[in-house]
């Protein structure tokens, strides 16, 4: 499973996240998780970016598009209190049909937190290179961002968990999954 050791990679790099897992099971594998269950807009706060890794297409609509507990719904209610860009991203490797709804809900968002100053913008970049590459940091990131800027904040922090050549602007929001698959 991915998710613990790029958790215990990122803990080495002393960059400051929360885990969140949606499975009990394996929550209760992860010293760093948290308790479940737990609203995502809890954990967004004054955080700038909110990076996940969904197993498919139905557990990405739950997390991102529920209205009052999604994140979505979470980087709205946080962009309200801060004009510093929000960046969204999904690194499963999951249908681009979907990863296309979520970006366009995330448009849709972003138009009415406008007024408060903030910008939301979601990136696609699934990830290849299984449990070895996690551990070592050397995943590859084919990665979908509608801007360079994006990009590049993307790229700055998954070179965390891969080498910053191996994290590769494939184009637009739905680019980087339509490449993997």
């Amino acid at each position: 499973h991915l998710k613990i050791p790029k958790a215990s990679r990122r803990k080495r790099t002393r960059k400051s996240h929360h885990k969140w897992i949606r499975s009990r099971e394996r929550s209760c594998k992860c010293p760093t998780s948290k308790p479940i269950p737990l609203r995502i807009i809890l954990l967004i706060g004054n955080k700038n970016m909110v990076i996940t890794m969904l197993p498919n297409s139905p557990a990405v609509k739950a997390v991102y598009l529920d209205p009052t507990t999604g994140v979505i719904a979470g980087v709205e209610a946080a962009a309200k209190t801060s004009s510093e860009k929000k960046i969204i991203m999904e690194c499963g490797t999951i249908e681009t049909a979907t990863i296309l709804e979520v970006a366009k809900a995330v448009t849709t968002s972003a138009s009415t937190t406008s007024s408060s100053g903030s910008s939301i913008s979601f990136v696609d970049a699934p990830v290849s290179g299984g449990p070895m590459g996690a551990e070592d940091g050397t995943l590859t990131f084919m990665v979908g961002a509608g801007d360079k800027a994006s990009f590049e904040s993307a790229k700055e922090v998954l070179s965390h968990m891969g080498k910053k050549e191996s994290i590769f602007h494939c184009g637009d929001v739905g680019a980087g999954t339509a490449f993997k698959v």
